[in-house]
């Protein structure tokens, strides 16, 4: 009999061959109608639009048996039908485009994004003549570092004695309050000495620049204008040249403007929009009256042609020891570090760039790691018609072509959108950032970008594409005649997409992590006590003419009457004023003498000087540890007192009483400690609070501008007051402007905007792959339920309950997912030594932020793999045994 079973088991394969036959037949002529009505409709008869059909169908191996030789017009045509083809196909299997476009669109445009920041930033030159010569000279102290700036008798000196420089500039920032229109305007500007615009190498647009020693006493003060200050304020008149204009009540004679988009390196970062004008002024750069040891003035030099930066930095220190013996108490313990002029202007946000660059990349893997998993899955579901243009004749490299153009139209299109992204996100970027991105007005779209953009695209369709064209084009025609049309590509696909899967997974957790580090930090800086109260307080600046209040008796009877109006408004109940407002991101480092501190000679240290009228400590909530405040008895006439912070108490007096110690100010002036005030941070929240010494307004104030910014504390809402401080200024003097105006908790905001941005992309970053990762891992385990239905079913027929079902289909739906926890911390580990110096308390391995993306994604994944192992255990097993 056992030939007889034989014989029954051929004719039921037999059988079952030709029903795939013919139903592949059917599938093949579908194709080919298919492909026959598109080209019939461009107006190619029929008949040839059907040999067409199956020759493109079947490959291009039939084009050889027509002797068809011409090659190129081959491949054009081939080219061509793959693009429609794909573009057909995609159309047909809407779901899956859309969420393929969606995230590469979204992993492209981040990138793009960011890269766009990269290159206005980090790679564009400086548009400057030979940029790479020029440099910045950084005054350093021996101590701790400074903001870097120097004193003009320094710079001079090093102007003098040097073989290396083409020439040396000074600059000092400078805001000005512009008359002679509707209204006064405060704009910003810069202080510059004579040879700033000859340094940077840079010819006027209309006029001239400044000529040598212009700067030197008995000149005229002349200012050069910005291309938009000229056209928005002086109507784009060219007359302009030549005229004076009224720069804070003096005359400044225009003689030049620069050209459009002029990129500044003084302020800003060096953003184009600031400053709008620069000055020459005789009187601001005097040797004879500016002290050695105010250091508040920024250096930049050419280098001679060929000179290397090591040489140059060894020929300025020289230069700088010889300074040390001639002035041994103003330059002592201070040194001078040249750096590049670009190096400089983008450190503050070249490591954040860098990260957040780092960053988009790994969200581009985790798409192209997610897409291929799509496809993967779609390519088991389409080995009938890989099978079927096997057997018309097409050869495997054919396949792979057709698969690799689906995947690189997919790609452009989530690129062409990527781009639309792009714009959107850096155009957001640069709003948000403000001043602290540097070069911000470089940030824009170019060829360089979308060359990126593009490059990207293509090999982000690579990347995804290849394996599952590979994987889909390796068809086995027996294997598919003999499973009746069934996938059979299970078990290694299964296990390709599980190792894509646990990448996801690891991806998302570095970049989850990372992002959480920055969150904790950032909660943390946030947190930090800056001295001073936050609430209530509203702060502006105002700016007198100088022409009306131009000694110091005018100006204190200005400053009186202001407090008076403002301290008479409802819910006001203190009003003081300050030269520098803390966290304004000015500084005034000045020198200061100790004469006698532990029995040695007067002893001279830079502190930072505030000039502050009596009101201002309880205005911003400062709170006096010791001694007394000033008070109104502080006075013209009244002997010097000072107030020194605990800070400067706890350096140059440790463990004594500051009160009544002696300092020296201004190399002459003697000046008693009767008030110690609590610390501030006078810059960033993450910066320890620096030594300042407070003087009282109407005895210092013949040092500082008479401009200041004016502190008011109420009990209400700090704007609903703008109106009514507007208003009081007004009344005291209407040609007085109010800039500036907002309330202290946004000045102290402003100084954490770089960390905000960072945190926020980052954050936004993680959570785009954490949902691509919590998709991919719930298609995969649902893509293989769906495949082992028939398995299942029997499973279940064969009488495995419920549970057991789901313990099987969520445990090996899990089992990928924790190899991708495992390799995401290492991963996460290694990314927070990267993360470390952007952190503020918290450390680069917080266990409470592992911890919580851990059971995040822990949840996640369970959910991801309990929805389709719930559908599984729901498997007809009377179904199954039908279908077998």
């Amino acid at each position: 009999m056992s030939w007889l079973t034989t014989l029954l088991r051929r004719a039921r394969v037999l059988a079952r061959k030709h029903d795939v036959e013919r139903d592949m037949d059917a599938e093949m002529r579908f194709h080919i109608d298919m492909e026959a009505g598109e080209l019939a409709a461009s107006g190619i008869p029929t008949e040839e639009a059907r040999r067409l059909a199956r020759l493109r169908f079947g490959g291009t191996e039939r084009y050889k048996e027509e002797g068809r030789d011409a090659r190129g017009t081959r491949w054009v045509e081939d080219g061509a039908y793959d693009i429609r083809y794909a573009l057909r196909t995609l159309r047909r299997s809407p779901g899956f485009t859309a969420v393929a476009v969606l995230t590469l669109a979204l992993g492209i445009g981040a990138t793009t994004a960011i890269f766009t920041a990269v290159n206005g930033v980090l790679l564009r030159p400086l548009p400057y003549q030979e940029p790479d010569r020029l440099v910045r000279l950084l005054g350093m102290r021996e101590d701790r570092d400074t903001r870097g700036t120097v004193s003009y008798p320094d710079i001079m000196d090093w102007r003098a004695q040097n073989t290396v420089f083409e020439e040396v500039a000074a600059y000092d920032e400078w805001t000005v309050t512009l008359g002679g229109g509707e209204a006064p305007e405060r704009v910003d500007g810069a202080s510059v000495s004579s040879p700033f615009f000859r340094v940077l190498g840079v010819r006027p647009w209309r006029g001239r620049f400044f000529l040598p020693n212009e700067d030197v006493p008995g000149h005229e003060p002349v200012v050069v204008l910005s291309h938009g200050l000229w056209q928005r304020r002086y109507g784009a008149d060219l007359g302009i040249i030549g005229r004076p204009i009224d720069v804070n009540s003096v005359k400044y004679t225009v003689v030049g403007i620069t050209p459009p988009g002029f990129e500044d390196p003084a302020l800003s970062g060096g953003a184009n929009d600031a400053p709008v004008l620069w000055r020459v002024s005789p009187s601001y750069f005097n040797l004879e009256s500016s002290p050695r040891n105010g250091r508040a003035f920024t250096a930049i030099a050419r280098l001679k042609p060929d000179v290397p930066l090591a040489r140059a930095q060894t020929e300025l220190s020289a230069i700088q020891a010889r300074l040390w013996m001639q002035y041994p108490e103003a330059d002592s313990g201070h040194f001078v570090r040249l750096v590049p002029l670009k190096d400089q202007i983008t450190a503050p946000v070249r490591p954040a760039l860098l990260i957040l660059l780092a960053a988009t990349g790994l969200l581009v893997l985790i798409a192209c790691v997610n897409v291929a998993n799509l496809m993967l899955a779609r390519a088991a579901g389409r080995e009938r018609e890989m099978a079927l243009r096997t057997a018309l004749g097409a050869r495997r490299r054919r396949l792979v072509r057709q698969m690799i153009t689906e995947s690189l139209v997919l790609s452009a299109i989530g690129g062409a959108l990527g781009i639309a992204i792009a714009i959107g996100v850096s155009r957001f970027l640069v709003s948000y950032a403000g001043d602290s991105l540097a070069r911000a007005a470089q940030v824009k779209m170019d060829l360089w970008v979308l060359a990126f953009a593009a490059g990207a695209s293509l090999l982000t369709g690579l990347a995804f594409g290849l394996t599952p064209a590979l994987k889909a084009s390796a068809v086995n025609l027996h294997s598919a005649l003999k499973e009746g049309g069934r996938s059979s590509g299970g078990v290694s696909s299964g296990r390709l997409r599980s190792t894509l899967v646990a990448a996801q997974v690891a991806i998302a957790l570095v970049l989850l992590t990372g992002a959480g580090l920055l969150i904790r930090s950032l909660w943390a800086l946030e947190r930090v006590d800056p001295g001073f109260s936050r609430a209530g307080v509203l702060t502006f600046e105002v700016n007198p003419p100088f022409a009306k209040y131009g000694t110091d008796t005018v100006l204190n009877q200005l400053y009186e009457r202001l407090t008076e109006q403002l301290a008479a408004l409802p819910g006001v109940s203190q009003v003081g004023t300050v030269d520098i407002l803390p966290m304004s991101q000015s500084f005034n480092g000045m020198g200061v003498a100790l004469p006698g501190r532990e029995g040695a000679a007067a002893e001279v240290v830079t502190v930072e000087t505030r000039s502050v009228t009596p009101g201002f400590f309880a205005a911003l909530g400062i709170p006096l540890k010791r001694g007394r405040g000033f008070t109104d008895a502080d006075g013209l006439d009244a002997p010097e007192v000072a107030i020194i912070d605990e800070a400067m108490a706890a350096r140059y007096w440790p463990g004594q009483d500051p009160i009544g110690k002696q300092l020296i100010v201004y190399d002459s002036t003697r000046w008693e400690v009767v008030g110690i005030a609590g610390a501030l941070r006078q810059f960033t929240l993450d910066r320890d609070p620096e030594p300042t010494l407070y003087l009282p307004r109407r005895r210092s104030q013949q040092w500082v501008s008479p401009d200041a910014t004016v502190v008011v504390r109420t009990a209400g809402d700090p704007l609903a007051l703008a109106p009514a401080v507007r208003a009081a200024v007004r009344s005291v003097d209407a040609d007085i402007p109010v800039s500036d105006l907002r309330p202290i908790q946004q000045v102290v905001g402003d100084t954490v905007t770089q960390e905000r941005l960072r945190t926020l992309l980052l954050a936004l970053f993680a959570a785009i792959a954490f949902v691509i990762g919590a998709v991919g891992i719930y298609g995969v385990v649902s893509y293989g339920v769906n495949r082992r239905m028939n398995e299942l079913g029997i499973r279940i027929a064969l009488g495995a309950e419920q549970g057991q079902i789901l313990r099987l289909v969520m445990g090996q739906g899990l089992r990928p997912v924790i190899a991708g926890a495992v390799l995401g911390v290492i991963g996460a580990l290694a990314a927070g030594r990267v993360l470390a110096s952007f952190l503020y308390g918290v450390s680069a391995t917080d266990p409470i932020t592992y911890a919580a993306v851990l059971l995040g994604l822990t949840v996640t994944a369970t959910v991801a793999t309990y929805l389709p192992a719930r559908r599984a255990t729901r498997a007809d097993p009377i179904t199954t045994l039908r279908s077998e």
